[in-house]
């Protein structure tokens, strides 16, 4: 647009120079015609200016509006989160109703609340339940009260049965409610991600000397629940076992290295910083 407006522009000076010169008293009718071009460019300009501070406002009310919306979403999205959680905390409620009579010892729910598991600590319903929104019904899954242990996403668990140092772990399926397989373990054991727990893997090839209450040498181990795979991250040895403990920021693994000695209180350890993707 502003290209044509400086074509006819031009054209404009040229044949008011042209008509100038081809009359007697052309120089000052040349000038007037000048004057009054500027007079429509300085209008012309004023125009623009005009309109340019109006399309400035209006883009600064849009980007306003942008903000007031995105304030809203927020808003929006700290209340959704607000009633899921109420939903859950509802939801949970709901199916301690089931057993009245007993003493609740804890209650949770996957994330996408298809499970949960309930633990009853007196009563004849002594022991862990979990409980199934689409069959609705709760099925024991054993006769003793254990913790769950649900991975970072809330989607699949574990009940850590045992309190001894040679342990038991009952992965349980969300879409069934069922026991999928169990995993026997020493001394400890957690989620690394969604889908990959780390835990004490004891080593049926490595005596202990001197025996203590556990017969065999510990390894650090990361079991897949997608592949079912196990890897063996670090060995223990006769003289001492391994454990993990916590996970790092910087995706290592922390883990326990115990010294055996024949005196129950006579046991040295160590920490050992282990990369668990090695």
């Amino acid at each position: 647009m502003r290209t044509k407006l400086k074509s006819v522009i031009l054209s404009m000076v040229l044949l008011i120079t042209l008509t100038a010169c081809q009359n007697s008293d052309g120089f000052e009718q040349y000038q007037t015609q000048i004057d009054k071009l500027n007079n429509e460019l300085e209008n012309q300009k004023t125009d623009y200016e005009a309109q340019l501070e109006e399309l400035e406002a209006e883009r600064a009310a849009t980007e306003e509006q942008l903000i007031s919306i995105q304030d809203e979403k927020d808003e929006m999205s700290a209340e959704l989160n607000e009633i899921k959680d109420i939903k859950e905390e509802t939801d949970t409620i709901a199916k301690i109703n089931l057993f009245d009579q007993e003493k609740i010892g804890q209650a949770s729910s996957s994330q996408t609340g298809e499970l949960s598991v309930i633990t009853i600590t007196e009563g004849e319903n002594y022991g862990t339940y979990v409980y199934m929104n689409k069959i609705g019904e709760p099925i024991r899954i054993s006769d003793y009260v254990f913790e769950p242990i649900w991975s970072p996403n809330k989607m699949n668990v574990f009940i850590d049965e045992g309190t001894s140092s040679l342990r038991n772990a009952l992965f349980v399926n969300e879409n069934t409610g069922k026991v999928d397989f169990s995993l026997d373990y020493a001394s400890a054991i957690f989620w690394i991600n969604d889908e990959e727990v780390v835990y004490g893997l004891l080593n049926l090839e490595i005596d202990l000397e001197p025996i203590t209450d556990l017969p065999k040498t510990v390894d650090v181990a990361v079991y897949n629940l997608v592949t079912q795979e196990e890897r063996v991250l670090i060995e223990g040895k006769h003289e001492y076992i391994i454990v993990p403990n916590r996970l790092l920021p910087d995706g290592k693994l922390e883990c326990i290295k115990s010294y055996i000695s024949s005196e129950p209180l006579d046991v040295t350890e160590e920490i050992v910083v282990i990369d668990i993707n090695r």
